[in-house]
């Protein structure tokens, strides 16, 4: 393959779903499973929206997704306010609400429709530079190990990259004081 993607997050699966659009050959390798379900980022705005029209995918979206009309804000436990959505002069002003292994599974299928390769269940163990190339030697879940080759390597590997780790560039990131945010996934019982 031309380039070899390394995460099967969002970023690792749009990257491979724009490089295929441009005709280049990729394949992803995915510590995870091709199921997640943990939740996470939660909301696709309106510009990411844009960047999934630009491969074909916002109809996909929208219809998955629950459009985010207005938001209503309490700070410690007192409400705050409402800040009404929608007003963006642009073709998709509502943020959508779509939780990111929802968001995996949309990517992953539409990469699987276009016969891309993602190597669920592997594992990352070393990359190398090798003439005009690279090389990755990876562990898949039946625990056979063998070396992959690409022209070109993409991390998107999240803050523990591996990636990051060969190149000895840190990304420590560090804990924000006084922000929280609740997720609650629920089935109401009244009527909306």
């Amino acid at each position: 393959v031309e380039v070899l993607i390394l995460g099967g997050g969002p970023v690792g699966l749009y990257l491979a779903l724009a490089l295929t659009t441009l005709g280049v050959r990729v394949r992803v390798v995915a510590r995870g499973t091709s199921r997640p379900s943990d939740p996470r980022a939660a909301i696709v705005w309106p510009r990411v929206a844009e960047v999934l029209r630009a491969v074909g995918m916002v109809d996909r979206f929208e219809a998955a997704a629950c459009r985010l009309r207005r938001a209503e804000f309490r700070v410690n436990g007192r409400y705050a306010g409402v800040m009404e959505l929608g007003r963006l002069g642009c073709e998709h002003p509502f943020p959508l609400m779509i939780e990111q292994h929802e968001t995996v599974r949309l990517l992953a299928e539409r990469l699987a429709e276009l016969g891309v390769s993602v190597m669920w269940e592997t594992e990352a163990l070393a990359v190398r530079q090798r003439g005009d190339g690279v090389e990755v030697d990876v562990r898949r879940a039946d625990g056979v190990e063998e070396t992959l080759r690409a022209g070109w390597l993409a991390g998107c590997d999240g803050a523990r990259s591996l990636v990051l780790r060969s190149l000895g560039v840190a990304f420590e990131g560090s804990a924000r004081v006084g922000i929280e945010c609740l997720q609650v996934n629920a089935a109401p019982t009244w009527r909306h």
